[in-house]
């Protein structure tokens, strides 16, 4: 059976739908990267699930016929095939059978997934070190398959901060050490010797801009050494990291688990 879908493309931090939407379709992510994420307690985020390419997503308020339940946005340029909720009103109506039954399921997993933010919840702001511990720990990965490859990692696990992201000069070889990365950043000419780094303040993780100029853009926001504004604080989940002035594609994703 050969079912219509329309092609939509989305940038790093648009959101594809949100919380609370009334339901107009859902989608197969085809490439790029897709955060699933909740409303939390005191107006914070909590990040629910990673969408996959090829995985559909947005289906569950289709079935269910309720408003989204949580939202998903872009952490990196996206393609996704979209197919209209009036198409598929259209095919589940000749199975009424398997529509109460995903209709079941669905309930299902929405009771689950209000029960995972309800007890997942951690208030990084009220969070305290416990035996010189934190409750969250910080990944480092890059922004696109084009950066992977440039730079030559998948994942980057910071074990301590602060923790230094830079150029280590052309021709330099790939570098990582407990204090910092270091790669040859010849090809992006704004890249500093020692760009950024993440520094931890009471339970919170922070980017320090070590630039001065460019600075260093944290989801979107502008650092700057010396400047009103040298640190920005991240979020749970993922978060942006990129260079001023350079293609979206030579960035990072910071996590915060």
């Amino acid at each position: 059976m050969s079912i219509e879908y329309e092609t939509r493309r989305f940038e790093p931090g648009d959101a594809l739908f949100r919380q609370g939407d009334e339901p107009d379709g859902f989608y197969v992510l085809q490439t790029g990267r897709v955060e699933i994420v909740t409303d939390g307690p005191n107006g914070s985020t909590i990040s629910l699930a990673d969408v996959e390419e090829g995985d559909p997503f947005g289906e569950m308020s289709i079935v269910d016929a309720t408003r989204r339940t949580a939202s998903a946005i872009a952490c990196a340029p996206c393609f996704t095939m979209f197919f209209p909720r009036e198409m598929l009103d259209k095919e589940l109506g000749r199975a009424e059978l398997i529509t109460y039954l995903f209709r079941n399921v669905c309930r299902k997993l929405a009771d689950q997934n209000r029960e995972f933010s309800l007890h997942s919840y951690v208030d990084l702001q009220a969070a305290r070190p416990a035996r010189g511990e934190y409750h969250a720990t910080l990944s480092l990965e890059p922004i696109s398959s084009r950066m992977e490859r440039y730079i030559g990692v998948k994942r980057l696990a910071i074990p301590k901060v602060p923790f230094v992201v830079g150029d280590g000069g052309a021709g330099s070889r790939i570098k990582h050490t407990d204090t910092g990365f270091w790669f040859d950043a010849s090809k992006i000419k704004q890249v500093k010797a020692s760009h950024f780094r993440f520094v931890r303040q009471e339970s919170l993780f922070f980017v320090n801009d070590l630039s001065g100029e460019p600075g260093t853009l944290v989801n979107e926001a502008l650092c700057k050494a010396g400047g009103t504004t040298s640190s920005i604080a991240l979020r749970r989940g993922f978060n942006q990291i990129t260079i001023p002035g350079r293609n979206v594609d030579f960035g990072f994703l910071a996590y915060v688990h």
